[in-house]
């Protein structure tokens, strides 16, 4: 069921909510607690793209309980279309880390049980070690899918349903996360899926784990030179996603134009 929220914003066809975290994530344990199965997406710069030329992603975003802005371009985004704005929020906060931090803090009370999904071992290992430290009474499971192959995608299907987990946190980039989604949600045995992005980048901040063969050839300046390519690229992203923004929005602006120089020249 379509959770009815005051406050939305159409982002290329679109809706995503703006609330409070706290508010965000009462709704999720919820979710956690009724016996269908609920969907909350964090839509992305890279998600948006994808959705404007593959109409099934599109539609599977929006068939979503929830959906909320998943990193800053879309954040930046929403923000301006919101004239209330969020008070509690510090300009350098993420929503999306909010939520997830206060989620956990709850989730921990309650002894939940989680399954993760990421794209390699060791970031896998690094949110197991986090959740270890940080939040010791969430039992934490996971899986990496690599390639998004069926035969990799259905074992790990088979590993969620074994365990009926409370909640299944996708985290891989936008086209395999929401191809896995799309194909599987429906196989999945779970109370929730949350499907987000940028889970990942949240832990390698938090703990950041460098390869022992990187120290051990002196390579730890190239590996960091490295995962700093990942930052620009994602800075490509966002700069894709803003330039069609304001295309969309000059294209809004010549219509409005045409369609007021229409009415004065009915008036003549």
């Amino acid at each position: 069921m379509k959770e009815h929220t005051r406050k939305k914003v159409n982002v290329f066809g679109v809706d995503v909510s703006v609330m409070r975290p706290d508010k965000a994530v009462n709704i999720t344990l919820n979710y956690i607690n009724r016996k269908e199965l609920n969907k909350i997406y964090f839509h992305t710069a890279a998600s948006s793209l994808f959705c404007q030329t593959r109409e099934w992603a599109a539609q599977w975003i929006d068939s979503c309980d929830l959906v909320f802005s998943g990193d800053r371009a879309l954040e930046e985004h929403t923000s301006s279309k919101d004239s209330v704005g969020n008070p509690e929020k510090s300009s350098h906060d993420l929503f999306a880390d909010l939520y997830i931090k206060r989620l956990f803090y709850r989730m921990n009370k309650e002894s939940r049980e989680i399954f993760v999904i990421m794209s390699t071992e060791e970031h896998l290992t690094a949110l197991k070690e986090y959740m270890h430290e940080s939040y010791p009474e969430i039992l934490v499971e996971g899986a990496v899918i690599t390639e998004g192959s069926s035969a990799e995608s259905e074992k790990v299907v088979n590993e969620i349903n074994g365990l009926i987990p409370d909640v299944v946190f996708v985290c891989l980039d936008s086209e395999k996360q929401l191809t896995l989604l799309h194909e599987y949600e429906a196989m999945m045995n779970t109370h929730l899926i949350v499907g987000i992005e940028t889970i990942q980048p949240m832990i390698q901040t938090e703990m950041e784990i460098i390869p022992g063969w990187v120290e051990t050839f002196h390579l730890t300046a190239f590996y960091k030179w490295i995962k700093k390519e990942g930052k620009i690229q994602e800075q490509i992203v966002h700069s894709l996603f803003r330039r069609t923004v304001l295309k969309e929005e000059d294209s809004n602006t010549e219509e409005d134009k045409k369609i007021i120089e229409n009415h004065d020249e009915g008036e003549e």
